[in-house]
Order: C-alpha cells, then sequence, then structure tokens
C-alpha cells in the first residue's frame, strides 16, 4: 500500500503521526494595481521594488 496511508502495511501508531508546521512570518504586501498587459519584466521590477519598500518598513 501507499506508506502512511490507511492501506499501508506501517504499523497504526505510525501511520498517522502528523508534526504541525513550523509557523514562520509572512509579509502580505499589496501594490497598487496593473494593467492586464503589463509585460513579466515590469511586474519583476514592481515586484522587486514592493520588496524593497517592505524591508525599509520593518527595520
Amino acid at each position: 500500500g501507499l506508506w502512511g496511508s490507511r492501506w499501508s502495511v506501517a504499523p497504526a501508531s505510525s501511520r498517522y503521526q502528523r508534526t504541525w508546521p513550523k509557523l514562520r512570518p509572512v509579509h502580505v504586501v499589496f501594490g497598487p494595481p496593473m494593467p492586464p498587459a503589463t509585460s513579466p519584466e515590469e511586474i519583476k521590477k514592481c515586484v522587486q521594488a514592493l520588496h524593497k519598500e517592505m524591508e525599509m518598513d520593518t527595520e
């Protein structure tokens, strides 16, 4: 069977052992809307600018 699934041949005690995911700080930043025809390069530049702006605000 599939390892860790209910059809696994592993002992039942090890089948459902789950570890909680590690918590990490997350920052969500919204910028101004962009037109649908924006090029991928321009989007990348804007995302990088938002990242720099966010870093400056958190220092």
